[in-house]
């Protein structure tokens, strides 16, 4: 401002608050501009994803509630750090991608847009932003599902009250956690899920095992992947039919992937499932 006035060589005539306004109520937006061509999009500049507040994601059009969850979501995953860790969040507008993409600057090095998220003839930004080293929670060996506390969970980059409160609460209804997938269903949200899978471990021979020809229909139902209709259906089976893990496998309530889901549970006597 101060570099424009001082280049001004006449007085500069005072105009009212009113016509001001005005004036600026009609100038085009960024995107009306673009597609009127009267500016490129490109010239818009970078966009520093890791540093957008609240405020900037309002400006690159998510609404507020939109822009309050991708700072959650942020915060959740540790850092937006590559295109395919901001692609996984939902409440981005349909077409923000395509839009921005060209403009995104990632605090990593990244491959190319194209390969990433297959958008076809995207420019990556030229701004060099230097690399972040992996902090000391970062490098730190993934945390066992099975023995961690309230207060591991905690403190592990992603893992807030809530979704330690979730794996806590699932650990118990399950009797363990036999596959980290099961953060999935624990969670209930899939890309966060996905995104602190690899910070955590377990596995089958920590878990509780129940003999199924004893289990009643509210016990099935604390299986991972058993809703109440399926547990009753499970539960008659059972009770008709025996519950060896052949013929298991021929109740079709469930699929062959959600009985390989629920044999580490189950044992009969001495013979454990596979």
């Amino acid at each position: 401002m101060e570099a424009w006035w001082a280049a001004v060589r006449e007085p500069v005539e005072p105009i009212g608050v009113t016509e001001l306004l005005e004036a600026l109520w009609w100038l085009p937006g960024p995107e009306e501009a673009a597609e009127e061509g009267l500016v490129k999009a490109a010239s818009w500049g970078p966009i520093d994803v890791e540093g957008l507040d609240s405020a900037g994601w309002v400006g690159l059009g998510l609404s507020p509630r939109q822009a309050a969850s991708a700072m959650r979501y942020r915060k959740a995953v540790g850092g937006f750090r590559n295109a395919q860790a901001l692609g996984r969040m939902r409440v981005l507008p349909k077409g923000w991608l395509e839009r921005h993409g060209d403009r995104l600057v990632f605090p990593v090095d990244h491959s190319t847009l194209e390969e990433n998220l297959g958008w076809k003839e995207a420019e990556r930004s030229r701004v060099e932003v230097p690399t972040r080293r992996a902090s000391t929670e970062e490098r730190v060996r993934p945390v066992d599902l099975n023995v961690a506390d309230s207060l591991a969970l905690i403190g592990i980059p992603g893992v807030g009250p809530w979704v330690s409160g979730r794996i806590l609460d699932a650990r118990r209804r399950w009797g363990g956690f036999a596959d980290t997938s099961l953060l999935v269903e624990a969670l209930g949200w899939d890309s966060l899920a996905r995104a602190i899978m690899p910070r955590f471990t377990c596995g089958p021979e920590a878990v509780r095992r129940r003999c199924p020809d004893t289990l009643s229909m509210e016990e099935w139902e604390g299986l991972p992947g058993i809703n109440r209709r399926e547990a009753a259906t499970i539960a008659r089976f059972v009770g008709h039919h025996g519950g060896s893990p052949e013929t298991l496998k021929s109740c079709r309530i469930l699929d062959s992937i959600q009985w390989n889901r629920v044999f580490p549970y189950l044992r009969c006597g001495e013979e454990e499932h596979p």
